[in-house]
């Protein structure tokens, strides 16, 4: 009887423990979920240090990581640029001290896989663009706008202050993989 009882505890811890954790899911690799994975993220900005504001595409290219006990990740942004597709004053915008490593991200504050879905706030200190200055914290809002894995892009609402830039966009998954965290 006790036997059955530890037997029972101890499937039932495993359940628990498979249940909960920061798990990554990417539309290009199998078996999911994975423990790293990278992602592009693309979108329009709007900076607002300049009369009249500017409009200018941000691209993201950056790694999310599951921590060795799987409860945790973070997101790097390893390259960061900004482009003209509505001003030429986009160019001379240069985000600089890449990469940009978020703070953690603690499973507690992901959705479920098959829950609804929830934004997860993600912060990166001292990230810096050359003219603006520094963003501390640099934050940004992560939603996988699905509560299935990979069934619709994953986005990167930002909304911060770049010492004297105001950046206000949404940046979304593109290229060959979406990425997705749950928990």
């Amino acid at each position: 009887m006790n036997a059955r009882r530890i037997l029972t505890s101890s499937f039932l811890c495993l359940l628990t423990a498979g249940a909960n954790g920061f798990s990554i899911y990417d539309s290009s690799s199998t078996p999911n979920p994975v423990q790293l994975a990278p992602v592009t993220l693309t979108g329009t900005v709007t900076i607002t240090t300049f009369p009249p504001p500017i409009s200018c595409e941000f691209s993201v290219d950056a790694v999310v990581e599951q921590d060795i006990n799987g409860v945790e990740g973070t997101i790097t942004i390893t390259d960061a640029r900004l482009s003209t597709p509505g001003s030429v004053l986009c160019t001379a915008i240069t985000p600089t001290s890449l990469p940009w490593v978020s703070n953690p991200i603690y499973d507690a504050a992901l959705p479920n896989v098959a829950g609804p879905g929830v934004p997860t706030n993600v912060d990166f200190n001292n990230a810096h663009i050359n003219i603006c200055g520094t963003a501390t914290p640099f934050t940004t809002v992560f939603n996988n706008n699905s509560s299935s894995p990979n069934a619709a892009p994953s986005s990167l609402n930002v909304t911060t202050t770049f010492g004297s830039c105001a950046m206000n966009g949404l940046l979304v998954t593109t290229g060959p993989a979406d990425v997705d965290i749950f928990k």
